[in-house]
């Protein structure tokens, strides 16, 4: 578009008369002066590189892929938090216009929730506002989230999932933590001639021990299988000492080799 000039920010116009009839012309003089084919260096963006680099620092899974609009318009990668899979995609249009068109090309094939990345926040509109709101999708832009530290590498100025925090709390709740079996609250000093273990059921049981009472479960007892998570071989034979009133052994036929 331009030619290079010391001391300008902008230099001489580039003018294509023809193939082989290129000028660079100057603004103020409308002087021309020819440019020769091997004056002209083509710089070609390393795509692959600049992509990888911003997933990598924003912490998304995946190999960053072209999805169309002339290649303004990629899919990032996937942000994993709790048992969500968020797809992330970027829109490098210039335009409210194309932008719009390439959230609308997003929203017409995109079954879920989604994060639209964009350079700025140039390009908004109303228009994509109720878009994004009725799709339920979240909107970043780099220049507020990444920091470019050269050859291809960024740093995330605030984590993918700090931006997206309101989000991420409607489509990706923390996991709920498992509740933890209640255990027996053994008073200190006891032993088993304080204790008393009475089966109500075949997976229940009362115990009491120095005005300690509660009745458990395998989990309570800490007797799971923690493969299966049923009842082991000790709850199997707790209960055998508990229908036997204590007293198992060979001669009465409830003893078992598997104890």
């Amino acid at each position: 578009m331009s030619v290079p000039w010391p001391g300008t920010i902008e230099g001489p116009k580039v003018v294509v008369h023809d193939e082989d009839d290129i000028v660079a012309v100057d603004p103020e003089t409308s002087e021309s002066a020819p440019i020769r084919h091997e004056d002209i260096v083509l710089w070609q963006l390393d795509a692959e590189t600049l992509l990888l680099g911003m997933s990598s620092a924003l912490g998304l899974v995946g190999t960053p892929s072209s999805v169309g609009m002339s290649d303004r318009l990629w899919w990032m990668g996937e942000l994993i938090v709790a048992d969500a899979t968020i797809a992330v995609y970027l829109s490098t249009t210039r335009s409210a216009a194309d932008l719009l068109r390439s959230t609308a090309h997003i929203a017409a094939w995109s079954q879920r929730p989604f994060v639209l990345v964009t350079p700025t926040r140039s390009g908004g509109s109303d228009e994509l506002d109720r878009l994004l709101a009725g799709r339920e999708a979240a909107r970043v832009t780099l220049d507020s989230s990444l920091e470019w530290l050269g050859d291809g590498a960024f740093r995330a100025m605030r984590s993918l999932p700090d931006c997206l925090e309101s989000f991420l709390a409607r489509h990706a709740p923390p996991k709920a933590t498992a509740k933890q079996p209640k255990q027996f609250p053994t008073p200190r000093g006891s032993t088993w001639s304080d204790v008393s273990i009475r089966f109500l059921g075949s997976e229940n049981v009362h115990v009491t021990a120095r005005g300690e009472v509660r009745e458990l479960d395998p989990a309570g007892m800490n007797l799971l299988n923690g493969r299966t998570r049923k009842p082991n071989l000790q709850w199997q034979m707790l209960r055998a000492f508990g229908l036997a009133d204590g007293h198992i052994g060979w001669k009465k036929g409830n003893a078992s080799k598997e104890y």
